[in-house]
């Protein structure tokens, strides 16, 4: 993976600089490797997907707040000259990419919003339990748990779980944190930037109403429900969610 500004991140190769810009914003004690391929690798789009500061390979150091990391990843994207863009982001990735929206409507094509919700309720017993570890990584277990459908492979939760253990320490707990103070729901009607809103049937972790409802706060916003799919509804149904995504994309360029 390339690297710039102490951020490591997958880029489709063969792009041209003309070609729109699709950014893939991971969630909580993510990485590139939250993306499927289906998403990476979109025909007719420059798509990056970067770890966040203190992610994945990434040297930059974690930031405290999803503000910082939205500030963060505006800087970066002017640093690789790239003034527009359309933000994806997955759960946590989802809030940065409402806050970047927010902060720059002019610079922002579009928003695809994958388990995203106006705020989170952070599980009281689950911050504990990544608080302290050193429980049997009770925390990382539970987070795996809620975060498929009954149905997904058993080998998507053996990858999921060998990547939130991959964290450095802490991080998990100070993402979780970082969202718990999320809050965008008197923002949300004033954002007049075109957005999907995905989620998965059966998300355990951020409820399909919860997403609805910020879509329906959005003015130009559009919900999907994905069947058969969990929190992590682009792994666990990456065909759906990438056909999803085409579509909207398709449908913003024509207009």
């Amino acid at each position: 993976m390339p690297r710039s500004g102490g951020l490591y991140y997958a880029a489709q190769t063969g792009h041209r600089d003309s070609m729109p810009v699709l950014l893939l914003i991971h969630g909580a004690g993510g990485s590139t490797a939250s993306w499927p391929y289906q998403l990476r690798r979109l025909p007719g789009w420059r798509v990056i997907a970067p770890d966040l500061p203190g992610h994945g390979s990434s040297s930059l150091a974690s930031m405290e707040t999803l503000a910082a990391y939205a500030d963060c990843l505006w800087q970066w994207l002017a640093d690789l000259g790239i003034e527009q863009a359309v933000l994806a982001g997955h759960s946590m990735g989802a809030a940065i990419a409402l806050l970047m929206a927010q902060r720059a409507a002019r610079r922002t094509q579009g928003l695809v919003l994958l388990g995203g919700a106006a705020r989170f309720s952070v599980n009281p017993h689950l911050m504990e339990t990544l608080l302290h570890p050193g429980r049997g990584n009770e925390g990382v277990r539970n987070i795996v748990q809620w975060s498929f459908a009954r149905q997904s492979h058993a080998a998507l939760r053996s990858a999921y779980t060998r990547q939130l253990l991959a964290n450095r320490a802490g991080q998990l707990y100070a993402d979780f944190v970082a969202c718990s103070h999320f809050d965008f729901g008197e923002a949300a009607p004033g954002l007049r930037v075109p957005a999907l809103l995905l989620s998965g049937a059966e998300d355990q972790m951020v409820a399909p109403h919860l997403s609805q409802a910020l879509a329906q706060r959005l003015p130009l916003a559009r919900y999907q429900a994905v069947p058969g799919a969990g929190h992590m509804l682009m792994l666990e149904r990456p065909v759906e969610v990438a056909a999803c995504v085409e579509d909207a994309l398709r449908n913003w360029e024509s207009r």
